[in-house]
C-alpha cells in the first residue's frame, strides 16, 4: 500500500538518502534547500514523499509563495538553475504525487502551480517552452575538452590569463562576489537576494559549494559559485563587471570551474538554464555545453493564461529601465523584496 505524507523531521535522512538513490536528483532536491528557503524567503515548503511498504518510494518538493506583486503561487522548484520536479521509482508513484499536488492546489486557492524539470512533460499541464540548459560531459578529461574548443574560444582562454587576474578559490570571498553580482544584475535591470542567500548555502552545505573569485590589483572583478551534488558540477550563478570584459574573465572564470569540476571527479558539468539562442546559451555552447529543454509545466485552477514574468514582457520594459538607474546601494535594498517574488 502506498501513502502520500507531507514532510516530517522523522524523514530528513530517508529524503536525502533517497535522493541518492535517484538519477534525475540535483542539489536543490536536498531538505536542507528547505530550510535555507523557508529561513531567507520565508515560503513555506509543503514536501510530499511516497510511503510504499514503510520505504519512500517517491518525494515532490513544493513551495508557496505568496506575493504582493506577482501573486500567490505554488512552484518547483524556486531559485533553482533548471530543473526540479517529481522523483520517484515507477509511474503510479509519479501520478500519485501530482494528483496530491493538484489537490494541495486548490486548497490553498492559489493563482497556479509551476514545475521545472528537463526530464518529462506531466500529462494534463500547460507546457511553456522558454529555458534551456546546457551541460558538458566531462569523462573525457580536462585536455580532451581543451582540445573539443573551437580555436576563438581557446584564443580569449589565452588573452583572460594574460590579463593579470589573481583566482581565489575559497568561500572566503563570498560577500565580493555578491557585491559584483548585485552591480550586474543592476546594470542588467533585475533584482539581485540578499547576501544572506548565499551566506546560508555555504553554510547548509559547506562540503558541496565552492566559489572561483578573480581580481585585478585587489578588485574583485567577477566570480562563480559551484554546486558539488553526485556526479555533478553545477553553476547556479556567475557574474562579472561589465567593464572588464575587453579582458574576457567570463572566459577565465567558466575554464577554471571545468578544470575544478575535472580534478574533483565530477562526470558532468551543468551551466545552467538560458533562454534559447541568447547570448549566455551561444557562450554555454563554447565551452562543449549541450542543449535540452526545461519544462515550465503550470496548472492554473482557473483556467487562465500561463503567466508571463520573464524580462522580455513589454510591461516590465519601464520598470528594468528605471531598476537600471537606481543606485547600487538602494537595488541592493529593494531587490530582495522583488525576487522573493521571482523564484
Amino acid at each position: 500500500m502506498t501513502e502520500i505524507v507531507f514532510f516530517e523531521e522523522k524523514y530528513r535522512i530517508p529524503w536525502d538518502n533517497f535522493l541518492l538513490e535517484t538519477p534525475a536528483s540535483v542539489f536543490e532536491h536536498q531538505i536542507g534547500w528547505k530550510d535555507l528557503i523557508e529561513k531567507i524567503f520565508g515560503h513555506r515548503g509543503y514536501h510530499l514523499l511516497a510511503i510504499e511498504n514503510g520505504d519512500i518510494a517517491g518525494v515532490f518538493p513544493i513551495y508557496l509563495v505568496d506575493h504582493f506583486i506577482f501573486g500567490r503561487f505554488l512552484i518547483s522548484l524556486p531559485y533553482c538553475s533548471s530543473t526540479g520536479g517529481i522523483l520517484y521509482r515507477d509511474e503510479s508513484i509519479r501520478d500519485m504525487l501530482l494528483d496530491k499536488s493538484l489537490e494541495l492546489a486548490n486548497q490553498l486557492k492559489v493563482d497556479y502551480m509551476e514545475i521545472r524539470n528537463h526530464r518529462e512533460q506531466y500529462h494534463g499541464l500547460v507546457n511553456k517552452d522558454y529555458y534551456w540548459t546546457l551541460t558538458c560531459d566531462l569523462k573525457p578529461g580536462i585536455n580532451i575538452l581543451w582540445e573539443q574548443l573551437n580555436k576563438k574560444t581557446r584564443y580569449y582562454i589565452r588573452k583572460s590569463y594574460q590579463s593579470g587576474f589573481e583566482i581565489r578559490y575559497t568561500m572566503d570571498f563570498l560577500k565580493d562576489f555578491h557585491d559584483v553580482y548585485a552591480e550586474n544584475m543592476r546594470d542588467l535591470g533585475s533584482p539581485a537576494w540578499k547576501y544572506e542567500f548565499l551566506e546560508s548555502i555555504g553554510k547548509t552545505f559547506p562540503d558541496k559549494v565552492n566559489l572561483i573569485t578573480i581580481y585585478l590589483k585587489n578588485r574583485c572583478v567577477g566570480g562563480i559559485l559551484l554546486f558539488g551534488f553526485k556526479e555533478m558540477y553545477s553553476d547556479p550563478w556567475a557574474s562579472s563587471l561589465r567593464r572588464y570584459f575587453n579582458l574576457f574573465p567570463n572566459y577565465l572564470l567558466y575554464w577554471e570551474a571545468l578544470k575544478l569540476a575535472c580534478k574533483n571527479g565530477y562526470k558532468i558539468y551543468d551551466f545552467g538554464r538560458s533562454t534559447y539562442n541568447s547570448g549566455t546559451f551561444f557562450f554555454k555552447k563554447r565551452f562543449g555545453g549541450r542543449p535540452q529543454p526545461v519544462f515550465y509545466q503550470f496548472y492554473i485552477p482557473s483556467g487562465s493564461k500561463i503567466p508571463d514574468v520573464d524580462p522580455y514582457n513589454p510591461k516590465y520594459l519601464l520598470g528594468i529601465k528605471l531598476w537600471k538607474m537606481l543606485p547600487l546601494f538602494l537595488a541592493k535594498r529593494l531587490g530582495h523584496t522583488l525576487i522573493k517574488g521571482i523564484p
